[in-house]
């Protein structure tokens, strides 16, 4: 996620999030070193609608624990990738 900086590269990480996905319904886990440091691959949402509606979710609830606890949004196409990515473990 730290490398989305513009479309280009929120379209690719949008691309590794959706082979990630994939490998996960294929094998369980996720052995892929670019999502692996922010989790273990597991998806605690595995349906489109439940990643969307966790990631506005836990959007929600950061920005109404006060801006120690809000997604940074200093790179707008960073920020929305950390949002949709907190929808694979949100609950």
């Amino acid at each position: 996620m730290e490398k989305v900086a513009d479309a280009a590269s929120f379209v690719d990480f949008l691309e590794v999030l959706s082979r990630d996905w994939y490998v996960w319904r294929a094998k369980g886990k996720v052995e892929n070193p670019i999502l692996h440091e922010y989790g273990d691959g597991d998806w605690v949402n595995d349906e489109f609608g439940d990643v969307l509606e966790a990631a506005v979710a836990c959007w929600r609830a950061s920005s109404k624990a006060g801006p120690a606890h809000a997604m940074p949004a200093k790179n707008p196409w960073q920020a929305a990738a950390r949002i949709i990515y907190l929808g694979k473990y949100y609950e």
